[in-house]
């Protein structure tokens, strides 16, 4: 099946069977390729063309609660951001909690990762950005680390005072930013946005900040 007459959507897996209205964005999405709907480790996921839609963790296409059969209920729709994608705004408390928003670092290049301080690669990671935003300063290159600590500012304000850090840290205790960038089960994840808000990449896993290599990347994106 590939087109649909009508905006409600009927799939069925085995003994699953969701029904719900869907907006012209997504339904439109739906449209242009194939899909189907699979489940892994408790989670349901809608697949079509090659891009994952995860019904466990988003917010940004259906703010109600949707019943699937058998008791189970999903929340959202959510489509994971890709390169080419506008990065959706947040505002998310720092470690004075003092709000800040992505939004705000419009017209620079901005790093936008996702860590934990229990995780630690991420912290090797956090460290390696840190040494970056110094050699390269906050002119143009903003680096916007976002915590995943259940325990909040009570977890990285140590951690940022042990290191003396001075990229800015924001904290998702309850994770309700870090699922739509898909980044809710792995950490850290970067994401590359352009001076309009535009996403260029997603990196998984920690990285070398200083390497030669990140340090030419970060080098070219400046000069753009």
């Amino acid at each position: 099946m590939k087109r649909f007459a009508s905006r409600i959507l009927s799939l069925t897996l085995g003994f699953v069977l969701l029904t719900t209205a869907l907006p012209d964005s997504l339904l439109a999405a739906i449209n242009d390729g194939k899909f189907a709907l699979n489940s892994h480790n408790g989670k349901l996921f809608l697949l079509f063309g090659g891009v994952e839609v995860n019904y466990t963790g988003g917010y940004k296409t259906l703010d109600q609660w949707i019943p699937l059969h058998h008791g189970f209920l999903i929340r959202g729709i959510h489509l994971h951001p890709k390169p080419g994608d506008e990065a959706e705004d947040f505002r998310l408390p720092d470690l004075k909690g003092n709000f800040i928003s992505l939004s705000r670092f419009r017209g620079k290049i901005v790093l936008l990762t996702f860590w934990a301080e229990w995780c630690s690669p991420c912290r090797d990671h956090i460290l390696s950005l840190e040494q970056l935003y110094r050699r390269f300063g906050r002119d143009d290159l903003e680096i916007l680390a976002v915590s995943e600590d259940v325990l909040g500012s009570s977890a990285t304000l140590p951690f940022s005072e042990k290191h003396q850090l001075t990229l800015p840290i924001v904290h998702d205790p309850e994770q309700q930013i870090s699922p739509r960038y898909d980044a809710a089960d792995s950490v850290p994840t970067t994401y590359v946005i352009d001076r309009r808000g535009i996403i260029i990449m997603r990196i998984s896993g920690a990285r070398d900040w200083n390497s030669p290599q990140a340090t030419e990347m970060i080098k070219q994106l400046l000069n753009r």
